[in-house]
């Protein structure tokens, strides 16, 4: 059996003062990756030229400029260019520890039908508490998540977990069943994960999740984790499957 290529795929806009130390984490993982992919979004601050520095003589790193689109459209594109078999996905403000790599790789080594692995993350910044209570969940094989449809909220989607940094996906099942659809690129500009793993989870991902804390979640005034209610991801969900009215 041949082994397997790992891909790893950075979003970044205007992340200058974090994408350093975000490249950084990934090129001193015990188990490299085969490539690493970063999209620049359109920054108008110095991120191109902090990626650029950052990747002076790693053979295996690219960086793709693009204009601003937003985080699904930076997503498509590094899903397009990527060759990996499993993709490690990393917002630009984050940071994974030396053996995130090697110890996610070995869920799908390990488990044929793991499609997406979720882990947990070790939260550093401001208002943490909420992602505390967000990651109220068990460990290992989670399986596949069904989607119903409520008188109240909407939609409620069971045991999907994930933040951008803590997902792992087998390229194959992306690559065949994500669905981006040009019309509702401009409603994902940001928390573009949301879309990712409902997306998946409704076509039949198996998810798995790791509650080792293999990553670093950063939490500061520039991201958007505070600003984006449940209520407001939910109404962009139905609104891409078009599984009922506004």
């Amino acid at each position: 059996m041949s082994e397997i290529k790992i891909s790893v795929l950075i979003n970044c806009y205007n992340y200058a003062d974090y994408v350093g130390e975000a490249i950084e984490s990934v090129i001193k993982q015990k188990r490299q990756p085969d490539e690493l992919i970063i999209v620049d979004d359109g920054s108008t601050d110095e991120s191109l030229e902090v990626i650029k520095e950052a990747i002076k003589g790693v053979s295996w790193a690219l960086v793709i400029e693009q204009k601003n689109q937003g985080q699904l459209a930076a997503f498509k594109t590094g899903f397009n260019e990527a060759t990996g078999d499993i993709l490690f996905l990393l917002d630009a403000d984050d940071i994974y520890k030396e053996h995130h790599i090697e110890e996610n790789l070995a869920y799908f080594t390990e488990n044929t039908d793991c499609d997406m692995l979720s882990v947990k993350p070790e939260v550093f910044g401001v208002n943490i508490s909420e992602v505390g209570a967000f990651w109220d969940c068990d460990g290992g094989r989670i399986g596949y998540s069904a989607l119903h449809l409520t008188a109240g909220l909407g939609v409620t989607v069971s045991s999907v977990r994930g933040l951008t940094s803590g997902l792992v996906l087998r390229a194959e099942f992306v690559k065949r069943h994500f669905v981006i659809n040009e019309m509702i690129i401009a409603d994902w500009k940001t928390c573009a994960d949301d879309y990712l793993l409902w997306n998946l989870a409704i076509a039949g991902a198996c998810q798995y999740i790791n509650n080792s804390e293999t990553f670093r979640y950063r939490i500061h005034q520039s991201n958007h984790f505070s600003n984006t209610t449940l209520s407001t991801t939910v109404k962009k969900i139905r609104n891409a499957s078009k599984v009922g009215p506004m």
